[in-house]
């Protein structure tokens, strides 16, 4: 295990603000994705908000579904986990990418000292 960590450190301290850089970008991007696909499986449910929201009746129980309602409707469910299953394999396929990267990056470099 400590060589693994080892090994990590060592590949990632040459290259590290690169590496940061991919980090911040992958993350906002991710974060934005996570946001826009969030935005479409409530979006079923957005129209009740609305309506409340523009014609309050305070004698009058909400229509606004709450969270523990949701999850008594199979169609959030259903788009929930589909979301889901599109975006959480990206971070996993992202840190291979920037391994096979910096794996490339550190194999160059030994195939160019000069003898080898």
């Amino acid at each position: 295990i400590w060589e693994t960590i080892k090994r990590s450190f060592v590949l990632v301290l040459k290259d590290f603000w690169q590496i940061l850089g991919f980090l911040i970008i992958f993350f906002l991007i991710y974060m934005l994705f996570s946001l826009i696909l969030g935005a479409i499986s409530m979006a079923p449910y957005a129209g009740g908000f609305f309506y409340n929201l523009l014609h309050p009746n305070p004698g009058e129980t909400s229509q606004v579904v709450s969270g523990l309602q949701l999850l008594n409707q199979p169609l959030y469910i259903l788009l929930n986990s589909f979301l889901s299953a599109f975006i959480t394999p990206l971070i996993p396929i992202f840190s291979i990418l920037v391994y096979f990267h910096l794996k490339y990056k550190e194999d160059e470099g030994i195939n160019l000292i000069p003898g080898s």
